[in-house]
């Protein structure tokens, strides 16, 4: 009889048989040496051949690649790791069969080749889109730019009319500034005009500006006064006094009375300064130790010296690297943390996560599980693959 491959998870090559329909409900089920017997439920899919109702199929340890599953060697000929570990059915470098390279859609049609279902087709890459319906071209055009398709296939722009990111045109009160739109009666780089910067053309008439501050844009003309802010530099009036000493505190630099914020003083045993994008801040709460960083090497942070991979045990405290998977600290002591579908199964820290999950036959799934690697069962995305032996069915 024809065979057909089960996948059925943490079992040996061949189990004792099991009349799984005339089994008595209180029996054990003990799994010893031999081959298993598996009848299918009523109405439930399956790979396994048509039966009647009540049959059991014989099933053992499968060799050969389930449908899907190839040996394939690598791009440079390399032999495989493990046994039926391409899955052809979505590789584009095995699709459909091994070598066979999905290589259409150049990068300069903005396409990417992809395998689905076996099969070689492209896909365009992002911000791109096909938008006349001609392979030649590939992904002809930027939705973002493009007037005739402006933020999608077919959306034509008014005649004179720019794409800007996606829309026709500057929506009401805002003007098109070499591509960007922005209000002229309060921008303070385009004031009543486009490129008109406030900062460098202060009013000659003005009295001059106090410490920290500058005329910035208002109603279409730099009038109204305003502290100076740019990169590294947030003056602000804290004392809501701008005479005589105008915006007197740098909000961006390390200020323990005025951290980040007119105001906000940080509690004892805080530092203030920036964890990320979002500017200065009081940090180092909730039980976490200021670490200060050395040059050229770390920065500043708050660590927690149980669990941060970088400041393990004690500041400064790197856990090294690992194949196959990522650096941990647990209780202050570094630990591995493996890659999805990996494991340390050997518990050797030198080769790292060692063992694949998905197609390890000695490791199948989980650590320790053993396929018949004797015959040459393979292990296939973290199963052992079964089929019906040659046996045959029994009643």
């Amino acid at each position: 009889m024809a065979s057909a491959i089960v996948l059925l998870a943490g079992l040996p090559s061949c189990a004792k048989a099991i009349d799984i329909g005339h089994q008595d409900d209180d029996a054990g089920l003990a799994i010893e040496a031999g081959p298993v017997f598996v009848a299918p439920s009523d109405g439930a899919a399956s790979d396994a051949p048509d039966l009647d109702a009540g049959d059991d199929v014989l099933m053992c340890a499968a060799t050969d690649c389930p449908a899907g599953w190839m040996t394939c060697l690598g791009s440079d000929g390399t032999i495989p790791a493990y046994k039926c570990a391409t899955k052809v059915t979505s590789d584009p470098y095995n699709c459909g069969g091994c070598g066979v390279q999905c290589s259409r859609g150049a990068s300069a049609f903005h396409m990417m080749p992809v395998c689905v279902d076996g099969e070689c087709a492209v896909t365009c890459s992002l911000g791109s889109a096909d938008c006349n319906g001609i392979p030649d071209d590939g992904c002809e055009s930027d939705p973002r730019t493009d007037p005739n398709n402006c933020g999608g296939c077919g959306n034509k722009c008014p005649a004179g009319v720019e794409c800007l990111d996606g829309r026709c045109g500057c929506p009401d009160g805002y003007t098109n500034c070499g591509g960007s739109c922005v209000d002229l009666s309060s921008d303070d780089s385009n004031c009543g005009q486009c490129q008109l910067d406030c900062k460098s053309n202060q009013p000659a008439d003005a009295e001059a500006p106090p410490p920290h501050m500058y005329y910035g844009c208002k109603a279409g003309q730099c009038q109204d006064l305003r502290c100076f802010q740019d990169t590294g530099q947030m003056w602000t009036d804290c004392n809501n006094s701008i005479r005589p000493d105008g915006c007197e505190v740098n909000v961006a630099q390390p200020d323990l009375k005025n951290c980040g914020a007119c105001g906000n003083e940080c509690a004892q045993g805080e530092k203030c300064f920036s964890l990320s994008a979002t500017g200065l801040a009081c940090q180092c709460r909730n039980g976490t130790t200021y670490c200060p960083g050395v040059l050229f090497v770390s920065t500043e942070t708050c660590a927690d010296l149980d669990n941060d991979p970088n400041n393990c045990g004690s500041c400064g405290y790197k856990c090294p690297g690992i194949l196959n998977g990522s650096p941990a600290c647990s209780h202050g002591r570094c630990t591995v943390k493996c890659n999805e579908g990996m494991a340390d199964c050997d518990g050797r820290a030198d080769n790292g996560c060692e063992a694949s999950l998905k197609f390890d036959a000695r490791n199948c799934g989980s650590c320790g599980n053993l396929c018949d690697v004797g015959s040459g069962q393979p292990c296939v995305d973290g199963i052992c693959p079964m089929q019906a032996c040659d046996a045959g069915v029994t009643k």
